[in-house]
Order: C-alpha cells, then sequence, then structure tokens
C-alpha cells in the first residue's frame, strides 16, 4: 500500500428531478389481443446546484409502445412489439466530472417478432424471437490515457438476430432446457470511421446453452437427483474509444453439474460450477480492464419449504 497513490475527486452538487404520465389500453378482439400504451417523460437537472455556476438542462420525450398476440391454435401464440426508449446522460446521471460531455440521451427502438407454443400436454415448449434494435447515444470508455474516466459517445448501433429456447420434460424425471441466440450488433453510426461496421462491444455473436435433470423416483436411492449442463460464449470485443485496434476476449465453453437430494419439504443441493476450471473472461474495457470468470467453485444449498 505504501505505493498507491491517492487522488481526491471533487463531484459538484446537482439535482435532479424525473416525472412521467402514462396511460396503457389492452383490448381483445377474438383471438387478437392489443395492447397500446404511451409515456410522456418530462427531465430537469441542475447542474452546480445553488452555486453560481448552476446550470439548468430540461428534456422531455414521448414513448409508445405498442404489442399484439395471436392466438394460432391451442397452445400456439404468435406476438409482435413495438417499443422506444429514452434514458437522460447528463452530468448529474454520469456523476463523473472528467467523463467530459455534456452528452446526449440514449435513445432505442426495438421490433421483435415471435412465437411461443406449447405441445404434448404442456410436457414440450418451444419459443422463437426476432428482434432488431437500434440505438443512439451510447457512452463507452474512450481510453485517453491522460484521463481514464473519460468517455465518448456512439451515434448509432444497430443489433438484430433470433433467441430460439425449447424445455421439455422427456420422462417424468428427465428434463432438457436449452437455448441458443444469434445476436449481429455492429456500430453504424460514428465519428470515427474505423468504427463504422465493428462488432459492439461485450456483445457476442452466439450464445448457448443447455441443462439437464435427472431424478431418481424409485429404490432406496429415491429423490436423489443428478444436474449437467454446458453454456458458451463466442468472442467479444473490448470498448471502441480511439483504439483502431480494440482488446479481443476470446470466447469459453463451460461445463457445470449438481446433485440434488429431495424429502417431502427438505432439499439438499450441491452445485459445481466451471467443473473444467476453465480460464475466462466474461468482458471488459481493455486488458488492463478485463473481467475474469470465476474459476472453479462449489455451492451448497440447503433448505426447507413450510
Amino acid at each position: 500500500m505504501s505505493d498507491y497513490i491517492y487522488q481526491t475527486n471533487l463531484f459538484p452538487q446537482s439535482l435532479l428531478r424525473s416525472h412521467g404520465i402514462y396511460l396503457q389500453n389492452q383490448m381483445t378482439w377474438g383471438n387478437l389481443q392489443v395492447l397500446l400504451g404511451l409515456r410522456q417523460d418530462y427531465y430537469q437537472d441542475e447542474r452546480n446546484y445553488r452555486t453560481e455556476d448552476e446550470e439548468r438542462v430540461e428534456q422531455s420525450a414521448l414513448i409508445p409502445r405498442i404489442g399484439a398476440v395471436y392466438t394460432l391454435s391451442e397452445g400456439v401464440n404468435v406476438y409482435a412489439t413495438y417499443v422506444e426508449g429514452y434514458q437522460p446522460q447528463t452530468a448529474s446521471v454520469v456523476n463523473d466530472p472528467n467523463a467530459g460531455g455534456p452528452f446526449d440521451p440514449l435513445t432505442s427502438r426495438l421490433f421483435e417478432v415471435g412465437a411461443k407454443s406449447s405441445w404434448l400436454d404442456d410436457q414440450l415448449t418451444i419459443s422463437l424471437a426476432l428482434y432488431r434494435l437500434t440505438q443512439s447515444g451510447e457512452l463507452y470508455p474512450a481510453n485517453d490515457p491522460n484521463n481514464p474516466d473519460r468517455l465518448v459517445q456512439i451515434g448509432e448501433e444497430e443489433a438484430q438476430g433470433f433467441e430460439f429456447d425449447i424445455i421439455g420434460n422427456i420422462l417424468s424425471n428427465l428434463s432438457v432446457t436449452a437455448s441458443y441466440s444469434f445476436n449481429d450488433a455492429v456500430i453504424t453510426g460514428s465519428d470515427n470511421e474505423a468504427e463504422i461496421g465493428q462488432q459492439k462491444p461485450n456483445a457476442p455473436r452466439h450464445t448457448g446453452n443447455i441443462w439437464t435433470k435427472y431424478v431418481i423416483e424409485n429404490g432406496p436411492l429415491a429423490g436423489i437427483g443428478f444436474g449437467l449442463g454446458a453454456n458458451f460464449v463466442t468472442e467479444r470485443l473490448g470498448s471502441l474509444g480511439s483504439r483502431e485496434n480494440p482488446p479481443l476476449f476470446p470466447g469459453y465453453e463451460l461445463l457445470d453439474a449438481a446433485v440434488y437430494y429431495q424429502l417431502e419439504k427438505f432439499r439438499i443441493q450441491v452445485n459445481v460450477n466451471n467443473v473444467l476450471d476453465e480460464t475466462h473472461w466474461v468482458g471488459g474495457y481493455d486488458f488492463i480492464r478485463a473481467f475474469p470468470g470465476a474459476p472453479r467453485n462449489v455451492m451448497t444449498t440447503v433448505s426447507y419449504t413450510f
């Protein structure tokens, strides 16, 4: 600790107020259900509150939300939704005088369609979703060696892809849960032309997981269950900022296992996470500020239901 360098930062006083009015209506016509929502937001930020340099920022946004669900048949529904988002990013929200700015608010538009279905007396559930998300104004570390707290704002990002989930009870004592998602998230607008077309930071293109559970129903070992699963994440970029070649975090695959014992209202469970003790990185900004994943670890849970 004798080698530590201590630095004092003074944060100016600030006062922010947020108010909103929200209206929503849900309607049904036969097999069709429609949800309409509208929100009016008002935001006020007073920077350097109660000082000679006090500065007021006022913003407002009208945010619509539309959703529809149509029942094709018993157990099969299709849906579509459109929603917009708004989040202020003024000095009081960012709360760091070294971050730079002023910054525009973060806005978004999401359009999603999908289907959800249930089969075999609800023993098998399948869902599929396709989406397109556009964001404008997200903040990222600038990777400025003279000011590590400085942020930069990206003009526009676009993510499109799909998600697939399946939950099935193969037998009364054997179940499987699996999911996969594809996410093509790229920078589509930036003052730095080298960033346009690059993958969005910390957004893998492919992720997936599977989990199986088997419970012994009869015999002296009745009530004991076993679980085994795996998940994977493909490579991800770190923050963009001023770097032409941003850091790349490799993909990883993890194996997890569990043992259960259920006796009426008493349950004991032992989970072993990252069974193979794989070194992996769940994300980060650069090679100095990277977030390591947990090594092999064991967690025991004992519970009793009243």
